[in-house]
């Protein structure tokens, strides 16, 4: 007796919904702050970063890849690549993110700098732009 797992895909929408979708402001709840340098920093978790491209563009319809990672003496670049899958085609766009290797913060330098990628990809979509205006 095998298992069998019915998956129910959600039906794409044109790479103009999902954009306009994505540039939609971001929910309070999806949103954390934190003190830096004096300012109060109000920003989105990676992982609620996914939720939110689950939500507005479609389960299976995005796509994250490191496309590259070099290291220097003290920091760790990194370009990842957001694309996202629409009825009519797809789109992506790649973005940076660095972290030093000595990193005084919350977690590793690879993730910090992953995350800081995948930040501005999104930013580059419409995805929490209102954010990096402020």
């Amino acid at each position: 007796m095998g298992l069998h797992i019915n998956f129910v895909l959600e039906k794409k929408m044109l790479l103009t919904e999902i954009l306009k979708k994505l540039s939609e402001p971001v929910p309070k709840q999806y949103l954390s702050s934190r003190s830096q340098g004096g300012a109060r920093l109000t920003y989105i978790s990676w992982s609620n970063y996914c939720v939110l491209l689950d939500q507005r563009a479609g389960k299976g319809s995005w796509s994250w890849e490191i496309k590259s990672m070099v290291t220097t003496a003290n920091h760790l670049f990194l370009v990842g690549r957001l694309t996202i899958f629409g009825s009519d085609g797809e789109i992506a766009f790649e973005a940076t993110g660095e972290e030093k290797l000595a990193c005084s913060s919350f977690g590793d330098p690879s993730s910090n700098a992953e995350a800081m990628s995948l930040r501005r990809a999104c930013a580059k979509l419409g995805l929490s732009r209102e954010l990096w205006l402020k």
